[in-house]
């Protein structure tokens, strides 16, 4: 890193970095997203690990953010992105992503007695 290069701290990590180690963002001042990309990567690792495949074709789903929808919120989607997939199943707009991880895990047993 050189001395007049523009730099950015990590919201996670909380180490001054180049910009160039943040991925881009829409929707925030600088253009940036909060945590680095390595943290941002850390990030997402455990959010799949904490993540059940598709039920329909076992591959692992994204999880998005999208732009302020209701109450300046952001919003969470969370689903299946596979061309494989034969239903690409979508739980749509949830207000955290803790919510969209604990809804698309969700899973009724099948033999479970439907009451």
């Amino acid at each position: 890193m050189t001395d007049n290069e523009p730099t950015k701290t990590c919201s996670k990590c909380q180490e001054t970095k180049p910009l160039s180690e943040f991925s881009k963002r829409t929707g925030v001042p600088d253009g940036l997203q909060y945590s680095c990309k390595e943290c941002a990567n850390a990030i997402v690792s455990e959010q799949m690990k904490r993540m059940k495949p598709c039920p329909f074709c076992g591959e692992m789903p994204a999880i998005t953010e999208h732009a302020p929808k209701i109450n300046g919120k952001y919003q969470w989607q969370i689903g299946c992105e596979s061309s494989r997939c034969c239903f690409n199943p979508t739980i749509h707009f949830l207000d955290t992503k803790e919510t969209a991880i604990k809804c698309w895990n969700y899973r009724v047993d099948v033999n479970e007695e439907i009451k």
